[in-house]
This record gives C-alpha cells, structure tokens and sequence, in this order.
C-alpha cells in the first residue's frame, strides 16, 4: 500500500510541475515559443542564420500591431499570432481575422486552420517592455480548416517571450 501511496504522490508532482503558470514564465526576451499543437509539442526558437526556406520566428511590433510568426520546416508547421492594436498587457480575445487572431498552417498536405467567430481563443500579454523590447505572454485557441469547417485544431499550453526591433 505505501508504494501505491509513493506512485501517486510523484504522479501528482509531476502532473503539477508540467503545468505552465503565468506567474513562472521567462520574460527576458529568449525569443521562444511553445504549444500543444493537438497533441504534438511545437518549439520554436530565433534562427538568426536560417536560410530562405528555414525555419524562423519572426517579431512585428510598431506600437500598434504585435504579430509573432513561428516556422518549423521540420514540423511542416507555421503558426501566427497576431493583435493589430496591443497598447497594454492583459487578455485579448482571438476570433476573425478581422480582429485579434490565430492562423495555423500545415505543408503536407496544405490545410490553413484560423480562429473564427465560432473557434476562439485568447492571448494574455503578460509582459510589454517598450524600453527593453520584449513582449512576453500565454495563448490557446480553437482554429477551424478554411476549407472544411468539420475539421479544426487545438492549440493549448502556448506561450511566448520574445523581442521586437
């Protein structure tokens, strides 16, 4: 019975440290980001010597528009994030692309998910740092196939921390 006692009691500590809190994120401009994609982990760091056709994370702020592009060549895989007016951290709700959004697109074969008006999400802006251009933040979302609206994706446990010039 102990060693049951001793299994479960790692099960639970382990189940709570994998658990991503806001509070325990980085915020130092480690240019990454990280989701669930369904159930396949996605990781993407800078490339700043990547090559046309590699994979990338490119940063878009002008002090209105915020967009984070994620590229993984390996994975087949781009994922976009973008608010066209970020003044402010704080939670921002994702939908049409219209609006605040998320798009996911996959190579092989090409499908392109996005957020809609029935699939949403949200993205927390944790971090704004004009002074040291970082924006940092967590984010998950429900996208739907532009193409066949019965098929759609699941992005949970994401975040970011990245720079901006």
């Amino acid at each position: 019975m102990a060693s049951v006692l001793k299994i479960f009691t790692l099960l639970i500590i382990l189940n709570a440290s994998s658990c991503v809190k806001e509070d325990n994120l980085k915020q130092n401009g480690t240019n990454t980001m990280t989701a669930l994609v369904g159930s396949k982990h996605f990781e993407k760091g800078a490339c700043w010597g990547c090559i046309a056709g590699g994979s990338a994370l490119i940063v878009l702020y002008n002090d209105t528009i915020f967009r984070v592009t994620a590229e993984d060549g390996e994975q087949n895989l781009i994922m976009k994030l973008e608010i066209p007016s970020l003044k402010t951290p704080g939670l921002y709700s994702l939908s049409s692309q219209d609006k605040n959004y998320a798009i996911i697109e996959e190579f092989k074969p090409y499908t392109r998910f996005s957020t809609s008006n029935t699939n949403t999400g949200r993205i927390n802006i944790t971090k704004l740092d004009r002074q040291r251009q970082i924006i940092s933040g967590t984010f998950e979302f429900s996208a739907v196939d532009e193409k066949n609206s019965a098929h759609t994706v699941s992005v949970t446990a994401g975040n970011f921390d990245v720079t901006y010039k």
